[in-house]
């Protein structure tokens, strides 16, 4: 079978300082402490974990590995600056002015990268050029009688006119409950006439 990447190692004049950093910008937490190394890794444990590890030496040339992010949640220019208030600094490794991404480095030096797209606007990339919009056809379940595509499997903002859907039924509330009925036509009231028989 092949090997699993189980970690990282990162090399600090002061470890703790660049955990610190690193635990801020992803979001993880310290799992081990002690006098040379310090371990952070994800809450969930669904990513390797980062050692930094105690050395004398200051990092003289540029890192033969770095890390790429992408912001999640919000855009890559709040994500910069969010960065830059933890710590971080622009630094020029040769990368030139036109490329998408940006160079950044961590308390100590390290490199690393903020791509240019968020992580929701590349999946919203990446399901748009699987199923473009002008091609998109639903599966066979989710047609109505008509063959149309319901618009909710669609990126509409919003349905057309007199369309309904499972998620979007006009809905009205009856009696004195907060209980939520589908609005519709109203049954037919009992006849108060007496019966033939």
């Amino acid at each position: 079978m092949p090997s699993q990447l189980a970690g990282v190692a990162i090399d600090a004049i002061r470890p703790r300082l660049v955990a610190d950093f690193w635990c801020a910008v992803l979001g993880w937490h310290f799992v081990k402490e002690d006098t040379d190394i310090v371990s952070i890794a994800p809450r969930d444990a669904t990513s390797p974990s980062i050692d930094v590890i105690a050395v004398p030496e200051t990092k003289t040339i540029k890192n033969r590995l770095h890390f790429d992010l992408r912001a999640d949640g919000v855009s890559t220019a709040e994500e910069i600056e969010r960065l830059l208030a933890l710590g971080a600094v622009r630094t020029d490794v040769g990368q030139g002015p036109d490329v998408s991404w940006v160079v950044l480095a961590d308390p100590e030096g390290n490199e690393f990268c903020l791509l240019s797209r968020s992580v929701q606007a590349l999946e919203q990339e990446e399901a748009e050029r699987a199923y473009p919009l002008q091609q998109r056809e639903a599966p066979p379940s989710r047609r109505t009688d008509e063959g149309k595509i319901p618009w909710h499997a669609s990126s509409s903002p919003a349905p057309p006119p007199g369309w309904a859907s499972a998620r979007h039924v006009p809905y009205s509330v009856t009696g004195t409950t907060s209980s939520c009925t589908p609005a519709g036509p109203k049954a037919p009231a009992p006849s108060s006439r007496p019966s033939a028989s």
